[in-house]
């Protein structure tokens, strides 16, 4: 960060994706003893503060333009110090925005706490009386993983799924304004010193500002982690029946050879066709389970199905990590929509099917989740209203 003069330099340690790294153990080597306090030595273990930052200060015998080497962890970076510049203005800084696939106690987001504070010489100023302050999102970038650029619909810019929220703690409200056209970062920016920026996507990364009194401070990344889009491969743009034949009987259902299933297909899955039974609808009970799951209860239908492995289909929990939460419907896991601020538009009825599987006594079903409400429910495989997703 450079010099605050006397002999000492600020540095801030920052993890791949640009965010700081508190209380971690950082060595610091120098080219012979220059490392003060007094006695002078060539190595030193230094700790970052919580705001990823350390000092170094040098021994007045130090020569000019001293090379010193910082290692954290397995990262390693040489520095000539004397020839920094002290940070000067506006500066802003950031800690969260970790990945959360599966949710966690808040449901599935990710926030990051943002913080702009002023220095003058590379000190901050503590005389610094802000008035307001106007924090701005410029810029948006979504890079899903290898494997998952199909899941996301909108420009790779579009600011859908994020919200400015009042703390650290918040729960975003998973909403069906994310399917909007509008390309604006819901809530209301705060005007003090501290903002907390919340993301139900995921994969993405944003530019943030923060200006005050004229003084606009200089563009800051933060990276937000993997979400839960990010097991999703790609999504279908039609209606998709699950299997072409549903019953069961000697001459058609899942064993007659005419017989397709191409909601596995769009998926590049199979799904092994050579599966009877004489089970109830309880336990799922396929007589020839080969590629097929064993039974489990569903979150919140009261129903056991198998999942067919080898579909590439979604499971329903998976496909409920993306659907806007609705208190009538599964459990009270608050999920955010990340489906609808990806634009996902499935079928005729926003519904995408799941890989599971049971049978109802004469018909095979299969599971489907709404999107726009979390609702889920079972029907016929050969029902042509319903989209497909695609996990990993």
């Amino acid at each position: 960060l450079g010099p605050l003069g006397g002999g000492v330099y600020k540095f801030r340690l920052l993890d791949g994706f640009g965010k700081i790294v508190t209380g971690k153990a950082v060595r610091v080597t120098a080219q012979g003893p220059y490392l003060a306090p007094s006695p002078p030595v060539v190595s030193r273990i230094y700790v970052t503060d919580g705001s990823g930052e350390f000092l170094v200060e040098l021994d007045p015998a130090t020569p000019p333009s001293p090379t010193v080497n910082i290692t954290a962890g397995e990262t390693s970076q040489n520095f000539v110090l004397g020839g920094a510049s002290a940070l000067n203005g506006l500066v802003v800084t950031y800690s969260g925005g970790g990945s959360f696939v599966t949710g966690g106690a808040q449901g599935y987001q990710s926030i990051a706490g943002l913080t702009v504070k002023k220095y003058v010489s590379g000190v901050e100023d503590a005389s610094w009386s802000p008035g307001t302050v106007t924090w701005s999102v410029t810029s948006s970038a979504i890079a899903l993983s290898t494997g998952a650029e199909g899941v996301w619909k909108r420009a790779s810019t579009a600011k859908h799924g994020l919200s400015w929220v009042a703390s650290a703690g918040a729960s975003v409200d998973g909403t069906t304004d994310w399917a909007g056209v509008g390309d604006a970062v819901n809530g209301t920016a705060p005007t003090g010193t501290t903002a907390y920026l919340a993301d139900v996507v995921g994969s993405r990364t944003v530019t943030i500002t923060a200006a005050e009194g004229g003084e606009t401070s200089a563009p800051l990344s933060v990276t937000f982690g993997a979400g839960p889009l990010s097991v999703f491969s790609k999504t279908s743009t039609s209606n998709q029946v699950w299997s072409t034949y549903g019953t069961d009987s000697a001459s058609g259902g899942f064993q007659d050879p005419s017989n397709t299933f191409p909601a596995a297909a769009f998926c590049g899955g199979s799904v092994n066709r050579t599966v009877t039974t004489n089970s109830n609808a309880s336990q799922a009970n396929f007589d020839n389970t080969s590629d097929w799951s064993a039974p489990y209860m569903l979150t919140g239908s009261g129903n056991y199905a198998r999942y067919a492995a080898t579909s590439n289909l979604a499971t329903t929990e998976q496909l409920l990590a993306v659907a806007v939460y609705n208190g009538s419907y599964t459990s009270s896991v608050q999920r955010k929509g990340a489906a609808l601020a990806a634009g996902w538009s499935l079928g005729t009825v926003n519904f995408a099917w799941t890989g599971e599987v049971h049978y109802s006594g004469s018909f095979f079903q299969a599971t489907l989740v709404g999107l726009g409400n979390g609702q889920t429910g079972w029907d016929d495989v050969d029902l042509n209203i319903v989209g497909v997703v695609c996990r990993r």
